[in-house]
């Protein structure tokens, strides 16, 4: 494509503000953004501030869907791993901790798409709905439902080791305390220990 002229080019940085100094043009913006104006998006002309509120109901729904999750399997698993500690469980729980933690999320999201969506067509690629199906009721929610599998399948994949490896390190570092010892050879129960003591305890870096 042909280049825009010179002059249209200045008069655009002269409107956007681009020819002040760095520091005068990141005053300006955080004085704008204190008072709820983020700018205008480039590529729509739509404030940013629409731009952001029109998708925050979408990020909210994969936000709080996987955060549930991710908290339902890796804190019973990381208490599970860290009460048998050493054992197969913990083992296994251990590793394919540290090798999801290892892995980035944009790569593991991206090979989703490419095995689950591009290769086997089991879930759309991208979007939140089928817009040409126009489907309403439940048949609304199984689209909603069946296009967050992947991007929710993702973000629990990569953020429950976190959970897990903090709620076992809770634990066997609150079993590992005197005081536990302390009620262990005064003949009282494990699972009163573990539930009265250990849990209570080992909650809180997790919460």
């Amino acid at each position: 494509g042909q280049a825009a002229p010179k002059e249209a080019v200045e008069q655009l940085r002269e409107e956007m503000g681009l020819n002040d100094p760095f520091v005068v043009r990141y005053v300006r913006y955080m004085g704008d953004a204190l008072h709820g104006d983020f700018g205008t998006s480039y590529r729509t002309g739509r404030p940013v501030f629409e731009e952001i509120f029109v998708r925050f109901p979408v990020t909210l729904k994969l936000a709080l869907t996987s955060i549930a999750l991710v908290i339902l399997i890796g804190i019973p698993i990381g208490i599970l791993s860290a009460v048998k500690q050493y054992s197969f469980l913990d083992v296994i729980s251990t590793v394919s901790a540290m090798l999801m933690a290892s892995i980035p999320g944009f790569w593991l999201g991206l090979m989703m798409i490419l095995i689950f969506a591009s290769t086997l067509k089991w879930f759309p690629t991208s979007g939140m709905v089928n817009l040409r199906a126009n489907y309403k009721g439940f048949a609304y929610f199984a689209d909603v439902c069946r296009h967050l599998v992947l991007p929710i399948t993702t973000m629990v994949l990569t953020q429950t080791p976190y959970y897990f490896r903090i709620a076992r390190s809770s634990v066997l570092q609150v079993m590992s305390e005197d005081f536990i010892t302390t009620f262990k050879a005064t003949g009282m129960k494990e699972s009163r220990i573990f539930n009265k003591y250990v849990l209570r305890n080992a909650i809180l870096p997790t919460v």
